[in-house]
């Protein structure tokens, strides 16, 4: 479980969002989290989803 190993390893050393999502992404073995973030912060939403 993704989060579960999230929580085991980098909880408590994430200090803000890309730091979260750059562990997702270490921990999935993907850039899923990081390019979701991206679509996030510079398309407009009804593109994203």
């Amino acid at each position: 479980d993704m989060l579960k190993s999230y929580q085991n390893c980098c909880r408590l050393s994430d200090k803000d969002l890309e730091d979260v999502v750059s562990s997702f992404d270490k921990i999935s073995g993907d850039t899923f989290s990081t390019e979701l973030l991206y679509k996030y912060r510079n398309e407009k939403a009804k593109d994203v989803f």
